[in-house]
């Protein structure tokens, strides 16, 4: 694992090597904001050099250069940042995928069998909610600063977690870290926009869904050697502190940030802007729509009241937040000017439902492994490395085509059209099928979700003003981090009230102890003679699982349709 890792890392930094050179053979300074101002526009009408637009042109256009031709980072400087925001990215991408594996020993330390989903609900909740907020926080304040000011949060939600006495405790201080969490992603993509020019900024967006990828296939093994290590499961938050406080040094030290045109206000001012309330209205909201989604149909009836007021809660919690955002109008959480521009509504679908299909195939492929076909966890594992590991691949390669090419919107008709024939094939998976094809479902798949993944960051770059971009990358990781938990909680309501359905056909079967026992063991302690119709119920119930990324796959490629065509080698909103 440490030999895989230190190949990974000298990968990664010859990469940005290479991208460093890319640029510099472009003739593109290093940039000094202290001599940003000095640029001055030539006399006589002059020719932008990225658009090919008169300059005069260009000085009407709704957002003013920094300068005539903007100077972006290279050299040790463009490297040691982007080192910065995979660190950052890391941070937040290994936490989930350690903290899965760690999940059933902390119910088992606080024994609290029945707070398991609220361990990584508490999270990303939290993600949901502020992904607005950091939006506008971004627009007002420092960028440096803010996600200098994220990174602290988080360390701090950390150390409280690794602390944490109770699991009531460890609840709140998961959503310490998801108040951190949520500005990490979109303080890193909007940095990425003063790293390099719109053309090459596919290959940095490839790289940061790479260090997803790649905390998505470590990050379990890492979780599980801590766990049953003398270290315990608290070390997997006390490793967060040093990657923040590489993140931070090296962004103080090595990112000076650009001016901005930022309007004049005063601090009063700029936290009236951040809508406090409309967060909160947001947030309650969310809580009471996932508490609804996992009772509903399969602890409660869907017309008891242990569901349906939380859902009535969540109508009108939604319905209270898009009232206060039609009256405050452009002074809005979420302006209509953003979620209203076409490319922004149909990205953030896409990227909703992307994660719908990929959350449900990376959490319950591994339970197909398992209890159906036998595999222990850390086997289960490395069966779904054909999906991590191509996605990955697919991610590099295009992004290099765009950069090459221009055009993205392609990418998301194809990546969107092969993800839902993979998972279409993923749903005929049952106990009898051998190892080709859960091997060559998984990279059709995977194909589809890599060629797709990125493709809403990159057009947010092209499409939508640089003031707006702020506002606009928090909505699409708040769409990705809503599917993501919609899925899991849509899947394993279908999946428990599935596999109580089958189950219950069983002759003599003892359901509660099927159900209670680990997916790898499910057939310990049962007779000889219903071992297979359990691991079938099994496969069955997942079979339904899998007809939600199907939909949602489908959904993507609507939301795809209607995206604005556009090319990264045409600079539409002047930087």
């Amino acid at each position: 694992m440490a030999k895989r890792a230190l190949q990974s890392a000298k990968g990664a930094v010859a990469f940005l090597l290479v991208l460093n050179d890319s640029l510099k053979s472009e003739g593109m300074d290093q940039r000094d904001p202290e001599k940003e101002s000095e640029v001055k526009q030539a006399d006589g009408p002059t020719t932008d050099t990225l658009t090919g637009l008169p300059q005069n042109d260009l000085n009407n256009l709704e957002e003013p250069a920094l300068s005539e031709q903007k100077m972006y980072i290279r050299g040790f400087r463009l490297v040691a940042i982007t080192i910065a925001i995979m660190v950052s990215v890391l941070l937040v991408a290994i936490d989930v995928n350690i903290i899965a594996t760690a999940v059933p020993r902390i119910a088992s330390t606080y024994n609290s069998l029945h707070d398991i989903g609220w361990y990584g609900a508490a999270y990303s909740v939290a993600v949901m909610a502020l992904q607005p907020t950091y939006g506008t926080i971004y627009t007002q304040f420092s960028l440096k600063w803010t996600l200098s000011a994220a990174l602290v949060i988080f360390g701090i939600g950390s150390i409280a977690c690794a602390v944490a006495p109770s699991s009531s405790a460890l609840i709140v201080s998961r959503s310490i870290q998801g108040m951190g969490g949520a500005g990490i992603m979109s303080g890193g993509l909007n940095i990425v926009a003063d790293l390099a020019p719109q053309q090459k900024r596919p290959m940095f967006l490839a790289l940061i869904a790479s260090v997803y990828a790649l905390a998505g296939a470590a990050g379990p093994p890492i979780g599980g050697l801590f766990v049953d290590s003398r270290l315990t499961w608290r070390f997997a938050f006390w490793i967060n502190l040093p990657l923040v406080f590489i993140a931070c040094l090296i962004l103080l030290i090595f990112y000076k940030e650009p001016g901005r045109n930022r309007p004049e206000r005063n601090l009063k001012e700029k936290l009236k802007e951040l809508q406090i309330l409309p967060s909160l209205l947001l947030s309650g909201a969310i809580v009471c729509l996932f508490f609804a989604l996992q009772r509903g149909g399969v602890s409660h009836p869907w017309s008891s009241v242990g569901v349906w007021p939380f859902l009535l809660a969540f109508a009108a919690g939604l319905a209270i937040f898009t009232g206060l955002q039609i009256y405050e109008g452009e002074k809005a959480l979420i302006p209509f000017r953003v979620i209203g521009q076409r490319t922004v509504y149909s990205c953030c679908i896409y990227a909703a439902t992307l994660l719908v299909s990929s959350s449900t195939i990376s959490y319950y492929l591994p339970y197909y492994f398992q209890a159906t076909k036998g595999a222990n966890a850390r086997q289960s594992g490395v069966y779904i490395l054909p999906f991590v590991i191509t996605n990955t691949f697919v991610t590099f390669v295009t992004a290099g085509s765009i950069t090459r090419c221009g055009f993205y919107v392609p990418f998301m008709y194809v990546g969107a059209a092969i993800l839902t024939i993979g998972c279409g094939l993923l749903h005929t998976l049952f106990t009898d099928s051998p190892a080709s094809a859960w091997i060559g479902f998984q990279l059709i798949a995977s194909i589809g979700f890599g060629l797709g993944i990125q493709i809403p960051f990159t057009a947010v770059q092209v499409k939508v003003p640089l003031k707006d971009r702020p506002i606009a990358n928090s909505l699409l990781i708040f769409s990705q981090s809503f599917g993501s938990a919609l899925a899991l909680s849509i899947d394993q309501n279908i999946f428990n009230a599935s596999l109580n359905r089958f189950l219950m056909k069983i002759p003599s079967v003892d359901v509660a102890h099927v159900i209670s026992q680990d997916p790898a063991s499910i057939t310990t302690g049962v007779p000889t003679g219903q071992v297979i119709p359990i691991r079938e119920a099994y496969g069955k119930a997942l079979q339904a699982v899998m007809i939600v990324p199907i939909v949602a796959a489908g959904i993507a490629f609507l939301g795809s349709l209607a995206t604005e065509r556009g090319n990264v080698k045409v600079n539409e909103h002047e930087e």
